[in-house]
């Protein structure tokens, strides 16, 4: 989730529930996105970045390359 999708985020109904998927930064994942605009997060801040934004519950889970996380909108 990049600064951008913040505030489309904070559109969402009441109890909304908001969940991503994302592939943390590798050599391979650079390379498929050579060509393109690739935004780079930080699992470890969803957490305040989605509560400053109207999010509870969140719940972020990590791999050495994956990251998933699911919120609920306040």
């Amino acid at each position: 989730m990049s600064d951008e999708d913040i505030p489309a985020a904070t559109r969402l109904p009441a109890r909304a529930i908001l969940a991503e998927l994302g592939h943390r930064p590798s050599s391979r994942f650079r390379l498929i996105h050579l060509f393109d605009t690739m935004v780079v997060v930080d699992p470890a801040t969803l957490p305040d970045r989605l509560a400053k934004a109207g999010f509870a519950d969140v719940d972020v889970k990590t791999t050495e390359t994956r990251f998933r996380f699911h919120a609920r909108k306040s």
